[in-house]
């Protein structure tokens, strides 16, 4: 449950944000007496059903597991996994769009006008993510200028921003529930790795290497093989599993300012 204080925040944002940042809020209601929990919750759904919906409608997608799930659930669930398999590199690698065919397959074809939309949500939706992470990031290395924050993570790489977090997360002290803290941020950070592995694999996709079976490969692996063979790594990438990470990042963007919200909002 959301913690509910005798004065009560709540974020409601214009542009219908799909979570409740505090650092992202154009609007606050303030009450001045105790007020049901219930409120912030209704309006949290509000929000995020806003969202939600106009993601449905630029993509037609319908709603997955982590769309119905509150934000203490999705930090709760186990991260998504990813799909992969890894084919022998050929002495010359060159991948070209797949022609029509006698079936009608044209990966051209699928990748322009059935994948586009939903790899620009996912990567707009971790856009997002990592903006709000570095929002947070700030607010912990300084409550009274974001610029100091703003200078230590702009030479920094997704991954260094969420170590730096999840770090400057376990140093901060807790004095109610430190044990669900502590269970809280080692779960986030899972959540945030998994959301920059995603978003690495689908913004460094060979787009015309996609398989029939939708497969797109995104990155070699030059170490596993005993022969010091290099082979290349696909991930299944057609428009079922983009929807799914679609929805993924959009929980974890949720779980992110959850995290925050709860302990230092």
């Amino acid at each position: 449950m959301w913690r509910i204080s005798s004065h009560l925040q709540i974020s409601a944002s214009i542009s219908c944000k799909h979570s409740i940042s505090p650092r992202t809020t154009n609007e606050i209601i303030q009450f001045n007496e105790p007020f049901p929990g219930f409120v912030y919750v209704i309006s949290s759904i509000l929000v995020k059903s806003c969202f939600q919906g106009i993601i449905q409608l630029m993509i037609k997608a319908p709603l997955r597991l982590f769309d119905s799930l509150s934000p203490s659930k999705q930090l709760d669930t186990k991260p998504i996994d990813i799909a992969q398999r890894s084919i022998p590199a050929e002495q010359y690698n060159y991948f070209d769009y797949a022609e029509l065919d006698s079936d009608g397959y044209d990966g051209y074809d699928i990748i322009i006008n059935n994948l586009a939309p939903s790899i620009g949500v996912c990567l707009v939706i971790f856009s997002e993510l990592e903006s709000n992470l570095e929002y947070h990031l700030y607010s912990l290395i300084s409550e009274r200028t974001d610029q100091l924050g703003m200078i230590i993570t702009h030479p920094m790489t997704y991954e260094q921003k969420l170590l730096t977090y999840i770090n400057l997360l376990r140093i901060f002290p807790v004095q109610e529930n430190p044990s669900q803290y502590t269970k809280d941020v080692r779960q986030l950070k899972k959540h945030l790795k998994r959301a920059g592995e995603i978003r690495n694999i689908i913004a460094h996709a060979k787009w015309p290497s996609l398989t029939k079976d939708g497969f797109v490969s995104s990155s070699i692996d030059a170490t596993s093989s005993p022969n010091a063979e290099i082979s290349l790594k696909y991930y299944k990438l057609d428009k079922d599993k983009l929807d799914e990470y679609r929805s993924y990042l959009n929980a974890v963007a949720n779980t992110c300012n959850y995290v925050y919200s709860e302990y230092f909002g």
